[in-house]
């Protein structure tokens, strides 16, 4: 099938911070030289694609009464558009319900764009699931579900501390007194865990759940909340500008850990410290551990601020990246909104938000920098986009499930790096970019965590950003330029998946002033997996690699992956 995939414009910006159960169903869910593309930017991903003639929803949970509705999309190709194609949705009663829209309402993101939507709210009275189904002209897609939740109660969150404890008791021969277990342990305890879902979702305690690619279960309970028991790995994080600039650490788990990383637990706080010593507008503002580091913290992240989280994470291919907030379900229940459509998770007894929750509730995020330190939380892109979307300067994710101790470490040496500045004998040469940041403290500190998972932290974002620039009142007028330039280009596409023997297409949909198709060279990092001819890809076998446009002058540039199978 042909996809049409939603535009993502991958923020230009650079580093500053460190900165039974049918389960199948369920799961489908730098600038310092020619150092590898991959090894240093990750590239932010679509968190869905609109197949051509097909159906998509932009949740699968939906509260009873919530008169938001559902967004439900389908791409139309040439012909239909041609030939004003109706497009309609269609109930599980044949009975159309809504026309669908590409004209920029009704929930229709772009006008034009060949992307056909509509928002609806139906009339459901119980907790139910229904099939919608999208008809253009006399073709009918595929049915994509809904289901329908009543409210959530204070009860049903005590209900998820229930079951943590049950799945605790379970596996407690093989774990720790921090909750973690060895690696020889981990199939045992998924084992146990998997065969207590299947009990609860044979009594209809539970909908459906998943043992998802961490290995850790989640569990859609039949109050509509979403459970996560992590498994915790031994030694891993599983899982002069206008304004001031506020920095803040949080580290939201702290507590959780072993009291032989103790020491470790400082080099967050550490990294805050190296850049407010440096710089005078810049100042370590709010220093947030275990609980102090709530839902509502994220709520309030906001422009010119930089933040350093350490903390656990994990990945879902549903959910994308998840992060565990200190954010207690002791303190009350969420809305039904956040915790059925999964903005928020339940992850043992504290709230973990996704991009979801990102794209709801963050605000403008200009010129602020944020260093998700967790396991995964660069694994997809989808949760960087989330963030860059908001007009956030740089994040900064991990790829995989990271080793603590590498992973704070390389907090501190990233943000001490940024704030340092390169020398020459006793000549000074200035601040490091965002990715010479990065390269000298891998340099320091090894490429990956040495796990043999090659985790390590990319960046999502210009790498050619240097916050000492943006500290000098009297490069002002050099700063300015440099973020006309960034975010001015754009491509229609920021991430091919494609199988060995398909060509695509990616365009330049946004041309910055002075600039036209002739300023800009194409070029593809691995040749050996797909080649390129001005922005055309033919995949050739399978792997992953990376396409570049940049400007001939060298100022303007951006990046789409490809994933061949």
């Amino acid at each position: 099938m042909k996809m049409r995939k939603l535009s993502v414009c991958l923020s230009v910006i650079t580093l500053l911070s460190l900165t039974g159960c049918n389960a199948e169903s369920f799961f489908n869910g730098t600038s310092a030289g020619t150092e590898a593309l991959s090894e240093q930017v990750g590239i932010a991903m679509p968190a869905s694609e609109v197949e051509e003639h097909g159906i998509t929803a932009d949740t699968p949970y939906k509260t009873i009464g919530d008169e938001e509705g559902v967004l439900f999309e389908t791409a139309l190709n040439e012909e239909d558009i041609a030939g004003n194609a109706e497009v309609g949705l269609y109930d599980d009663t044949h009975t159309k319900v809504s026309d669908l829209y590409d004209d920029g309402t009704h929930g229709d993101r772009i006008a034009g764009d060949g992307i056909y939507s509509c928002r609806y709210a139906p009339e459901v009275t119980e907790e139910s699931e229904k099939e919608y189904t999208i008809k253009i002209n006399d073709f009918e897609t595929e049915p994509t579900s809904v289901r329908f939740f009543d409210e959530i109660t204070e009860e049903d969150v005590k209900a998820t501390q229930q079951l943590k404890a049950q799945f605790d008791a379970a596996i407690s021969a093989y774990t720790s007194p921090s909750g973690s277990v060895a690696k020889e342990d981990r199939d045992a305890v998924i084992t146990t865990l998997k065969a207590i879902a299947e009990q609860m979702q044979l009594s209809g305690e539970v909908v459906e759940y998943r043992i998802n690619s961490n290995e850790n279960i989640v569990l859609k309970m039949s109050s509509g909340i979403t459970y996560i028991h992590q498994v915790w790995e031994d030694g891993y994080d599983s899982g002069h500008c206008p304004q001031d600039i506020s920095v803040w650490s949080c580290q939201p788990c702290k507590a959780g850990y072993d009291s032989d990383l103790a020491d470790y637990m400082k080099k967050p706080d550490a990294g805050a410290n190296a850049l407010d010593s440096e710089f005078d507008n810049v100042e370590f503002s709010e220093n947030l551990d275990d609980g102090e580091v709530t839902l509502n913290t994220v709520r309030t992240f906001t422009t010119d601020q930089i933040v350093l989280w350490h903390g656990h994470g994990g990945y879902d291919p549903k959910l994308h990246s998840y992060i565990l907030t200190g954010h207690q379900t002791s303190d009350g229940a969420l809305s039904s909104e956040d915790l059925v459509e999964d903005r928020v998770t339940v992850c043992g007894d504290v709230y973990a938000f996704t991009y979801r929750f990102v794209d709801a509730y963050c605000g403008d995020l200009s010129n602020s920098l944020i260093y998700l330190g967790t396991c995964n939380s660069g694994r997809d892109g989808v949760l960087a986009n989330s963030f860059l979307k908001k007009n956030c300067r740089l994040y900064i994710g991990n790829s995989q499930s990271i080793r603590t101790k590498y992973n704070t470490t390389m907090i501190r040496s990233v943000a001490e790096y940024l704030a340092e500045e390169k020398r020459f004998l006793i000549f000074g040469l200035g601040y490091r970019t965002a990715s010479e940041a990065l390269a000298k403290a891998k340099e320091d500190n090894g490429k990956d965590d040495g796990s043999g998972r090659n985790s390590k932290p990319l960046l999502f974002g210009d790498s050619a950003y240097i916050l000492g620039e943006k500290m000098n009142e009297e490069e002002s007028s050099v700063v300015g330029k440099t973020e006309i330039a960034s975010g001015s280009i754009s491509l229609d596409a920021a991430y091919l998946s494609m199988k060995a023997g398909e060509t695509a297409t990616v365009q330049i949909t946004k041309y910055p002033k002075g600039y036209e198709a002739a300023d800009f060279v194409w070029t593809i990092e691995d040749t050996s997996i797909a080649t390129n001819n001005g922005g055309t890809v033919k995949a050739l076998a399978k792997g992953y690699t990376v396409l570049k446009v940049e400007s001939t002058d060298k100022k303007l540039s951006q990046f789409c992956a490809v994933s061949v199978s």
